[in-house]
């Protein structure tokens, strides 16, 4: 069954792509501590001079995944992570479906178009600084996977659970479908800096600036597709015109079975850079003394009523070069698609070539239209809230909105997110609320323990409680010395180096 249900996914996203597609969204766990040092730099580069911490030094990693098109029963998802169980659970879709097929997922049946994000963020090495009582520095190596789905037909899904039968005869138009996925390295540096500090008021700035080194990327925008599936021999695709652009570390000619498909010598295919930057304006609890002549790390955190924060991220791009290629297809006739054309596909140049035949008469070139092309990073704009109710209890609130530098870009889904917490210098509890994409709510958990952190922004999908739509999990290690707490301080330095 599982085999069916990818080939006939496949067959949808070949009628005008012919590239499997991946599924960006953004883990905002572990940024919203007073204690998350360098981890705060992602979100927004001014809140490191804001930190509780005079040092950090660390690593972590985060994973993103969720969809609006399609879901399973968090139990059956429960059980198949916690029980051992090698199988996912079926359902009988008579009561919703007339062909009463069997099926491994659910969707939401509807008319709209639907999103699927997706993020791996792996933080290689995070460090901070306070350089004296007015300026951080930080620095942080990752290696991030961003895809994105934005517009995808709903009847992606029909296809995708109940195969190409329910849709004969049926007329499809869509519009400004747009995915993307891309894998890099970025090296950041960041800087933050008090502008202003007089009696209640504190205020900071802060720029994030990084080189990027990309191993690949691939782009379809499809901004019309009109089509009918005849049976599930044939298909006829009224009109088409989308652009694909990809570049990877594989031989294009080989087959997909091969052992040289991959070529190691190809890693490196773009090269970009990127900026983020921000303020925070800080209202104290109290007027701060004035002790310039006092090292940085014997500063006293600054105790505040409420924070408020402005950042825009990811501002950039990356050219690739190596081993790319960009693809249009156009045809505003009708145009036969048999499926069993795809059978003797056996490389991506075999599908490139099929494709452009099918849509320009035979030409199995006419489709080439460069060997290099550019992506934008996945930008946002972003605010920060936190009250403090006493000194040990916060209430936090962000929000995400993405936005697109160009239609070659890999993109965020949109989150509010409100966080009530009790944190000290041992200890963090966090209870995340979140809206998802401005439609779907979750409930998450987050913890840190010394140097240990774990938290997810859905922990109801791990209990078996609601529908599944995806997951995400992030854990850290981190070394850190908190403000107030130096060598040659009087106050002990060796009990004060707290893990985190």
């Amino acid at each position: 069954m599982c085999r069916n249900v990818c080939a006939s996914v496949l067959l949808a996203l070949m009628l005008f792509f012919g590239v499997p597609s991946l599924a960006s969204a953004q883990n905002i766990i572990g940024t919203q501590s007073n204690y998350s040092g360098s981890k705060a730099l992602m979100i927004n580069p001014a809140l490191i001079s804001t930190s509780f911490l005079y040092f950090d030094a660390g690593l972590s990693f985060g994973v993103y995944s969720y969809n609006d098109l399609m879901y399973l029963k968090s139990r059956d998802f429960s059980k198949f992570l916690f029980s051992g169980y090698n199988s996912w659970s079926s359902y009988d879709w008579t009561m919703y479906n007339q062909y009463g097929v069997p099926h491994e997922f659910l969707y939401v049946r509807d008319t709209m178009p639907n999103s699927l994000t997706e993020s791996i963020d792996l933080n290689i090495l995070s460090m901070f600084i306070n350089i004296d009582s007015r300026q951080s520095l930080a620095l942080s190596l990752n290696n991030r996977v961003y895809s994105s789905v934005t517009n995808l037909p709903w009847e992606f899904g029909r296809i995708a659970i109940e195969g190409l039968d329910s849709l004969y005869f049926d007329r499809y138009s869509s519009e400004d479908i747009r995915i993307a996925t891309m894998e890099w390295s970025e090296l950041a540096l960041g800087y933050s800096r008090t502008v202003y500090d007089r009696f209640l008021n504190k205020f900071d700035v802060g720029i994030s600036l990084k080189g990027i080194i990309a191993y690949g990327g691939a782009v379809l925008n499809v901004n019309n597709l009109d089509y009918e599936i005849l049976s599930k021999d044939t298909s006829n695709v009224y009109a088409i015109d989308a652009d694909i652009h990809y570049a990877a570390p594989l031989n294009y000619s080989s087959q997909f079975s091969s052992n040289d498909v991959f070529m190691s010598d190809k890693l490196k295919n773009g090269l970009g850079f990127g900026v983020d930057f921000g303020f925070v304006y800080t209202k104290r609890k109290s007027v701060g003394m004035n002790r310039r002549s006092v090292s940085s790390c014997d500063m006293d955190p600054v105790l505040y009523r409420w924070r408020l924060g402005v950042s825009v991220t990811d501002i950039g791009f990356v050219k690739f070069k190596g081993n790319a290629r960009s693809h249009h297809y156009f045809n505003d006739e009708p145009t036969l698609f048999i499926h069993s054309a795809l059978d003797d596909v056996n490389s991506i140049d075999d599908l490139s070539k099929t494709l452009s035949a099918i849509y320009f008469h035979g030409d199995s070139l006419a489709s080439v239209v460069g060997d290099e092309f550019t992506m934008t990073l996945p930008s946002s704009l972003n605010m920060q809230l936190d009250f403090n109710i006493n000194d040990k209890f916060y209430v936090g609130a962000m929000w995400i909105q993405p936005f697109a530098l160009s239609e070659n870009s890999v993109r965020k889904a949109a989150q509010i997110v409100v966080s009530p917490r009790f944190e000290n210098e041992y200890f963090d509890f966090i209870l995340p609320v979140t809206l998802y994409d401005y439609s779907k709510m979750f409930l998450g958990a987050e913890m840190r323990l010394w140097f240990f952190s774990i938290g997810t922004q859905n922990i109801l999908s791990f209990c078996g409680i609601g529908d599944f739509y995806g997951m995400d999990l992030y854990f850290s290690l981190k070394f850190n010395i908190l403000k107030g707490r130096c060598l040659g301080s009087g106050r002990d330095a060796c009990w004060n180096s707290d893990f985190r």
